[in-house]
């Protein structure tokens, strides 16, 4: 019962000390902050760039000239597109009009038009603008006239302009809706690289600045390394929790609403909410983390101040992410040699296995291998922070090498 109590006070204070801290909710609050304004951002850019390239492009206002020496342009067509081309009796003379300024644009097309397959387009550029694209006004033309003299199935085949139905079928002859059933074990995995992004600090500092405050002693005497470890853990899960709420709520409703809104295709529809499907995505993402954490207090417990703890903190985060640099492999049918070693390696295999659960790569049995050897890494590695902690606990001027962490205690 004591222990218990040890427990939940060390979960109570974490928990109490960080939501106090205004970097939390500054953290919580300024990624989802910066990711809108970011957003808002580059869409007034792109719409203030989409204006400045556009501007001009109304060909309504100016006197557009042409050549049409192939005779492919049908001039009654365009008419009815309110495109008013003026016919030219010669290249040189369409020229000199619109050097004068008397037309705008003009279109050449030369006789041997199937052969070059080149328009010349002449502009002026005191009445027209720089950005403008006075190459769509003939491509219209030139693609209405066409579409007089072909079979409407023709013009589709030609200009691609069609759409395909796909439907796909496993093994077992079952349909299945690939890119549906990818939705949810990928959104597992980037919950799992927000929480690293927002956590990655704050897990490996965990147990550092008892160490630098020089209080360690006195906490040690009241309380067992395990349970301190087992609380921070346990508290640090809480906050990454509560963090992903205050990230994910906001976005989930937004996403709802504007859905409804504009009456686009229902969730059911573009998400497989097969239980199977999210209970395993559940599973590796919090096995997953909670091996994480474990993983990162050991780290931080291994060095005695937060000046030391970067070399150690830079290759936990490489090995995290070299399942990304091998992203081909691990969505191959037919995995090699790598992907196993990855999948298995315990500091590689949260990212290999969400990466392969969420491709279709990853078999039943190695998925459920997979959490097995995650809850035995997650257990290990809380296990081997705390006798991390113990043995370093008194140690303030340098890192703990191999040979005392694994020297029996006297």
């Amino acid at each position: 019962m004591a222990k218990q109590s040890n427990l939940k006070n060390v979960v109570r204070f974490e928990l109490v000390r960080n939501l106090k801290k205004p970097s939390f909710w500054l953290a919580a609050i300024l990624l989802p902050v910066l990711l809108v304004g970011y957003i808002a951002f580059v869409s007034l850019i792109g719409s203030s760039a989409e204006d400045v390239l556009t501007a001009g492009t109304d060909t309504s206002e100016l006197a557009l000239g042409i050549l049409d020496e192939a005779q492919i342009v049908d001039l009654a067509v365009t008419e009815a597109l309110e495109l008013d081309l003026i016919p030219v009796d010669n290249r040189e003379q369409g020229i000199e009009a619109t050097r004068t300024g008397e037309l705008n644009v003009f279109y050449y097309i030369s006789a041997d038009f199937a052969e070059t397959a080149t328009i010349q387009v002449f502009t002026n550029t005191d009445s027209t603008s720089l950005f403008a694209n006075y190459e769509q006004p003939i491509r219209e033309a030139l693609a209405a006239s066409a579409a007089t003299r072909v079979a409407p199935e023709d013009i589709i085949a030609i200009t691609s302009v069609f759409t395909t139905e796909t439907t796909n079928f496993t093994a077992d002859g079952e349909e299945d809706n690939t890119l549906a059933r990818m939705i949810i074990p990928l959104v597992a995995l980037a919950l799992f690289w927000v929480l690293i992004v927002m956590f990655g600090n704050r897990l490996t500092m965990a147990t550092i600045e008892e160490k630098e405050n020089r209080i360690t002693e006195m906490i040690l005497t009241t309380i067992s390394p395990t349970t301190l470890v087992m609380g921070k853990v346990i508290s640090l899960i809480t906050l990454g929790v509560i963090q992903l709420a205050v990230l994910l709520i906001p976005i989930i409703l937004f996403v709802v609403f504007t859905n409804q809104a504009a009456d686009m295709i229902p969730f059911e529809l573009i998400i497989d909410w097969n239980p199977a499907i999210i209970l395993s995505s559940l599973a590796l993402l919090v096995l997953s983390y909670v091996f994480f954490a474990g993983a990162s207090v050991a780290v931080g417990s291994l060095v005695p101040t937060a000046k030391e703890l970067a070399p150690y903190a830079s290759v936990f985060m490489i090995a995290v992410m070299v399942p990304l640099f091998s992203i081909v492999s691990f969505i191959a049918p037919e995995p090699d040699i790598i992907v196993y070693v990855l999948t298995y390696f315990p500091f590689t295999a949260p990212v290999a296995l969400m990466i392969r659960n969420a491709f279709g790569t990853l078999p039943l049995h190695e998925l459920l291998l997979g959490i097995g050897l995650l809850t035995l890494w997650s257990t290990v590695s809380i296990k081997l922070a705390a006798i991390i902690f113990r043995r370093s606990a008194m140690n303030f001027t340098s890192a703990l090498s191999i040979k005392t962490l694994f020297a029996r205690k006297k």
